[in-house]
This record gives C-alpha cells, sequence and structure tokens, in this order.
C-alpha cells in the first residue's frame, strides 16, 4: 500500500512539473511590450461596424457604417500603406454611400487618394510618423491599462493568453479620441462620459513571441448635449448613442514588406490646409 501511494505521489509530482504556468498579466505586459519594440515589419487588417443613433423629440434615426482596412508598416524605411473603404447605411435609405481611402506615408510625406483624387503633404513632422505606428499605439495604451489573464486560445493556429483590458479613464480618453477622428474632445464631460459608457476589451497574445495576433473591441457611447458641452436649446438631437466593434488581426511579423507609391499618385495635387491632418490609425 504504501508503494503505491508513493508511486501515486511521484505521478501528482511529475505531472505538476509538466503544467504550464501562466505569466502575470503584468508580466505579459512588459514582455509584449519588449517584443513590439523589436518588431521591424508587420501587417493588420481591421474590421469596425458601427451603428448611430440619433433620438430627438419626434423620433429617431439609424444607420450603420460598417469600415474593412488593412495596414503594411515598415518601421525600419519609416513607410506604410493604409486602404480603408467605408460603406453608411442610412435608416430607410436603399442607397449606401461607400467611400475609399488609400494612404502611403514615405518619410515626411503623405500621399492620400480618396476615392479616385490624389493629394499630397509634405513635412511631416517624426512625430506624426509616431502616432500613425498603430501597432505601438495600440500596444502603448494597453500596458498603460490595468490587465487580467482570463484564458487562454488558438489564434491563427497560434496559442495565445487571452488578457481582458479594463482602461482607466485617461485611456479611455484616448481611445475616445481614436473612434471620434478629427472631432475635438474639449467640453466633453469626459468623467460622465466615462462613467456612462460601456468597454469590453480583449487582447489575444502569442506565447511563442508575446506579439498581439488579434484585438477586439466593444464600446457603447450615449452622448448628449449636456456631455458634449453644447447647450439643449436648440440642439437638434436629444441623445445620440454610437455602438462599435472594431476587430484588428496582427499578422507577419518582421517579413518582407514593400511599398511603392503608385504611379498615378506622384502627380497628387497639394493638400488643402484644412486637410492637412492624417486620419488617426484605425
Amino acid at each position: 500500500m504504501k508503494k503505491l501511494l508513493l508511486a501515486l505521489a511521484l505521478i501528482i509530482v511529475a505531472f505538476a512539473g509538466c503544467v504550464e504556468e501562466t505569466p502575470s498579466a503584468d508580466d505579459l505586459k512588459m514582455m509584449m511590450m519588449d517584443s513590439v519594440e523589436k518588431v521591424k515589419t508587420s501587417r493588420s487588417t481591421m474590421e469596425t461596424d458601427q451603428t448611430m443613433t440619433l433620438v430627438n423629440e419626434t423620433g429617431s434615426t439609424t444607420f450603420d457604417v460598417v469600415s474593412r482596412g488593412e495596414i503594411f508598416t515598415n518601421v525600419t524605411n519609416r513607410s506604410m500603406w493604409m486602404t480603408m473603404t467605408a460603406t453608411t447605411s442610412p435608416e430607410d435609405v436603399k442607397e449606401n454611400l461607400t467611400t475609399d481611402r488609400e494612404t502611403y506615408l514615405l518619410g515626411d510625406t503623405v500621399y492620400m487618394k480618396l476615392d479616385e483624387n490624389w493629394t499630397v503633404l509634405t513635412g511631416i513632422p517624426p512625430e506624426m510618423w509616431d502616432r500613425q505606428d498603430q501597432l505601438k499605439n495600440q500596444m502603448e495604451i494597453i500596458n498603460h491599462s490595468e490587465a487580467e489573464v482570463i484564458g487562454s486560445a488558438k489564434i491563427d493556429g497560434q496559442d495565445t493568453y487571452e488578457l481582458k483590458i479594463v482602461p482607466d479613464m485617461e485611456t479611455f480618453s484616448v481611445v475616445l479620441a481614436e473612434e471620434m477622428g478629427s472631432m475635438p474632445l474639449y467640453g466633453i464631460n469626459l468623467t460622465k462620459l466615462y462613467e456612462e459608457s460601456e468597454m469590453d476589451w480583449t487582447v489575444w497574445l502569442s506565447k511563442e513571441t508575446k506579439l498581439p495576433l488579434k484585438s477586439q473591441m466593444h464600446m457603447k457611447l450615449t452622448l448628449t448635449p449636456e456631455t458634449l458641452g453644447l447647450p439643449v436649446e436648440g440642439a437638434d438631437f436629444v441623445e445620440m448613442i454610437v455602438d462599435t466593434e472594431e476587430t484588428t488581426f496582427y499578422y507577419e511579423y518582421n517579413q518582407p514588406v514593400d511599398i511603392e507609391l503608385p504611379e498615378e499618385a506622384r502627380n497628387a495635387l497639394p493638400m488643402p490646409l484644412f486637410s492637412g491632418m492624417m486620419p488617426p490609425a484605425q
């Protein structure tokens, strides 16, 4: 009997030694940032489904915006290519509105094609490049957020750690600025908006490389004239509900990426001053 118990004990000890120890969320964030710093090239795809509902005294109007995009980034050459197609579907309107945008960032010059028209802006400051490095920006936000390891999963055949991201109000404002694009945040009651909004964010990190393979975020905002710092009298809406689901896949890290400007873009017209800001990375 004693020999049997001893054998069982040895089996249990041996099995325990084979059980993978999951790193803490803080350790994973540290390893993630270290890995991201070593990334020279990457590719990513984005899918965003957004529903906006405007509510006024007479009823409500809803429209959907579906965006699909792709980004190639070469950090070494400070070059980036991005394409984005957005389709807007207003409620009770048969014909949808589709907008195609293509952007090249080559050193200090940005070329942008909106539908069929090319424009160019030169003399981009170095910090503008940092803003457009979508991978690094997203991971910086995650690094400054609370995180919790909630499980593991396979993404594209790779084993991953599943992290739940819990942004604080400062991080929330950064994400909000990206979602709202060029719309200024001054005047907005961020505290009230943060407290009344919903945000669920999950990131999957490769167990092997600690690099992100997938990011999925759901954000629901309820905006009112008071929240936006607008006078209630004269406002054409009582509230605006914005429900966004955004999924990004990252892949082909440190694989060859050639970004070449199309010949048609070389005759691009100078970008108007009011359009001098690049669109935020999605």
